[in-house]
Order: C-alpha cells, then sequence, then structure tokens
C-alpha cells in the first residue's frame, strides 16, 4: 500500500503540470492576432476540456461538479485571505459550469439548425431572408421553418453574427436568445426555452 502512495505522490505533480502547460496551450490560440477561429470550434475546445475533468472528477470520487472538499483543506490551511480568494474562484466555476450547460445545448440547437436540409414543400413558403455584401453575410437575416413560421432572425456584419439573434421552436416558441459581440463571439446573455415557452 505504501509503494502505491508513493507511486501516486511521485506521479501527480508530473502529469498536472503537464496537464496545466497544456491548457495554457491550448488557451494562448485565442489570440486573434494570431490565428482564426469559430465559436464551434471554440465550444469543441471548451466541452472537451470540461467533460474531461468531471471525468476525472467522477474517478476520484466527487460528484461531477463537487468541488467543495478541495477548496475547504485548502482555505484551512490558508486562512482568511485565501478564503475570499477560494469564494471568488467558487463563483467563477459555477458560472462556468452554467455556460457549459448552455454551451453544449447552443452546440446542439446549431448542429440542428445547420444539418436540416432546406427543402420547400410548396412555392409560397419563405425558406429565408438574407443579404450580402462584398460576398459576406451582412444586415438583417431570417430563415423559416417548413411549415412557414420564423426559425432564426438576427443580423451579420461582415460575416460575423452581431447583436441580439433569436431562434424558434416549429410551433412558433422562443427557443434561444442571446447576444453575439462585434467580433462575431457569445457573450454570457444567453437564454433558452422549452417548447411551452419555459426557461430552462
Amino acid at each position: 500500500m505504501a509503494n502505491r502512495r508513493e507511486r501516486f505522490k511521485k506521479l501527480y505533480p508530473k502529469r498536472l503540470k503537464n496537464a496545466v502547460w497544456n491548457i495554457q496551450s491550448i488557451g494562448k490560440l485565442s489570440a486573434r492576432t494570431n490565428y482564426i477561429y469559430e465559436n464551434k470550434e471554440v465550444d469543441e475546445i471548451l466541452l472537451t476540456l470540461i467533460f474531461e475533468i468531471k471525468g476525472v472528477m467522477v474517478k476520484f470520487g466527487l460528484g461531477s461538479t463537487d468541488m467543495s472538499s478541495v477548496f475547504k483543506t485548502e482555505t484551512e490551511k490558508k486562512g482568511p485571505a485565501f478564503k475570499e480568494e477560494t469564494d471568488e474562484l467558487i463563483k467563477k466555476l459555477d458560472e462556468m459550469h452554467r455556460s457549459l450547460d448552455e454551451s453544449t445545448r447552443s452546440l446542439q440547437e446549431a448542429i440542428l439548425l445547420f444539418t436540416a436540409k432546406e427543402h420547400e414543400k410548396s412555392p409560397q413558403v419563405i425558406k429565408k431572408r438574407n443579404n450580402y455584401k462584398d460576398g459576406k453575410k451582412d444586415g438583417y437575416w431570417e430563415s423559416f421553418h417548413d411549415n412557414g413560421k420564423l426559425s432564426e432572425k438576427g443580423n451579420y456584419k461582415k460575416g460575423l453574427r452581431v447583436g441580439i439573434w433569436e431562434s424558434y421552436h416549429d410551433n412558433g416558441q422562443l427557443w434561444v436568445r442571446g447576444k453575439y459581440t462585434k467580433d462575431g463571439t457569445r457573450d454570457a446573455s444567453w437564454e433558452y426555452f422549452d417548447k411551452n415557452g419555459k426557461k430552462f
């Protein structure tokens, strides 16, 4: 048993250091001056990392979001100043967890929206209204479900989604509402609703 304990104490610092280095390396890809990336790629990175972290937490016997025991131990060791930092970190982790849930739903919704084939049932049904400028999506955009009800609406600027965007269920109820910043990334304001209009 002592042997296994010593092996763990020897291995975990190296593996943790490598994991942190890799995560920091991925973070460096966010520099828009050096790289061009799409929201769906960022979603994939974050979802993969968080799912892996959740998996590790479960393997160590923690609930998938239960970090309280870890922070409690460290707080007791380091005193009140550390407790304040820890409380702030826990708050940020909670926000990240909520954001992950929203991103997961957004990613699933985006896949549904963009993989659906647009075939017209009749020539009278409008499928979409859109505008281009210099070969890029620009201005107000709308798309519609096969039944003619509004599916999605929002604005593009130079090919990027900007401002408020809304998606709707095929029964006309609001499905998703949120805001894109001027550089085409989502802010934290995204909301999701079921087919009965109930927020989740």
